[in-house]
């Protein structure tokens, strides 16, 4: 067995203070007092993702909002046209997403939202581009309003998964260029104090299918809409492998220097040290680091 020396007389870097960043889920959310257990344990969050599932908020068959809607409970059962989604995965709860939001917004300085679903209506045509935007400009809106330190909106999850809409990269882009239109547009009306920026694509195992990320940063290069943002990149990985992402990293700085693209930050918002199985074991794995 291999051993190993540590010299510990000098600094190298600053701790990245990684548990700073944290990420939250809506199929089995924690109750609204979690997010200030977890500021007390660990120290406010400088950032957190959250989430707004637009099935929920919004209901493409009567064109209603609802902006506390009761999170988890599937009002699309005898739908055959509504996609399947994770709904499988979802636990339905007492908790309303006002609450959720504001006890995640008052213990961290600073939200990413990030907003999905309706993305394989919107591929099927059941859902016009035109209406998502519309509906991604309203769902925005009021949440920044209810959350004023939301800075980030995040386009979509693992959209080339099947339990997240199964599209490809070219209808994901359209997507994302509605998001910035309609952020742009919400930026100049409303003057927030802290503006909104707009990011992607939050995909999983790049370094596994890294034309997928190659796609979407050509997608960008080429976008000429006076309203195209960036703001941040985001990616997962759960992998055995420590390298894996430094190998990311450097891959991206060669392809944005390539494309002529901005160098931001980039949020692995998802991240774990074993496969994403499933099993209650493995998932342990994963949530300790």
């Amino acid at each position: 067995m291999p051993q190993y020396t540590i010299d510990a007389s000098s600094p190298q870097d600053l701790w990245k203070r990684v548990e700073r960043y944290q990420n939250t889920t809506l199929r089995y959310p924690p109750l609204p007092a979690f997010a200030a257990q977890v500021a007390a344990a660990y120290g406010r969050p400088r950032l957190l993702r959250c989430w707004v599932t637009l099935d929920e908020v919004w209901d493409y068959r009567t064109d209603t909002y609802d902006f506390d809607y009761q999170i988890g409970v599937h009002r699309y059962d005898d739908d055959p046209n509504h996609f399947v989604y994770d709904w499988a995965s979802t636990v339905p709860t007492d908790i309303h997403i006002q609450e959720h939001l504001r006890s995640f917004s008052a213990n961290s300085d600073e939200l990413m939202l990030n907003v999905r679903r309706y993305e394989r209506e919107t591929a099927e045509g059941l859902v016009s581009l035109d209406k998502y935007e519309e509906v991604v400009e309203q769902v925005i809106a009021f949440y920044k309003d209810l959350c004023p330190n939301i800075r980030y909106i995040e386009v979509s999850n693992e959209t080339d998964y099947r339990g997240f809409g199964g599209i490809d990269g070219t209808h994901y882009y359209k997507l994302y260029q509605r998001v910035c239109n309609a952020v742009t547009r919400l930026n100049e009306a409303k003057g927030y104090q802290l503006p909104l920026g707009v990011g992607g694509t939050s995909t999983n195992a790049v370094m596994s299918r890294p034309q997928l990320w190659r796609e979407f940063l050509q997608n960008l290069a080429a976008d000429s809409n006076p309203n195209r943002m960036i703001d941040f990149y985001s990616v997962h990985d759960y992998t055995h492998d420590p390298d894996r992402l430094k190998a990311f990293y450097a891959m991206h700085k060669t392809w944005i220097r390539e494309l002529g693209l901005p160098d931001l930050p980039i949020h692995v918002d998802e991240y774990g040290f074993t496969d994403t199985t499933g099993v209650w074991t493995d998932s342990l794995k994963n949530a300790a680091g």
